[in-house]
């Protein structure tokens, strides 16, 4: 897991996540992270097919399939919400 906060406001810009972890998985992660920070822009990484992409795009998040290359990663972290409104 991975923030990006802006130091000036303290709050978190981006949150990147990973869906298999030990633990907490990274929906339990992202749920609790907007518990906190309710309009927190989410970058969601997975090598599973079966998550719902249209579902986790409506919800803020975006979608980057493992395996990625850093462009791959680059090009999420550019089109990721700024911050979700609300």
């Amino acid at each position: 897991m991975c923030w990006a906060a802006d130091s000036a406001a303290g709050e978190p810009d981006l949150l990147m996540v990973d869906l298999a972890m030990p633990g907490m998985n990274g929906l339990e992660v992202i749920a609790e992270a907007r518990r906190l920070h309710p309009r927190l822009p989410v970058i969601l990484a997975t090598g599973y097919a079966d998550v719902d992409v249209a579902q986790m795009s409506a919800e803020g998040c975006a979608i980057l399939r493992k395996p990625f290359q850093i462009g791959d990663l680059a090009r999420a972290v550019k089109t990721a919400p700024v911050r979700m409104p609300g």
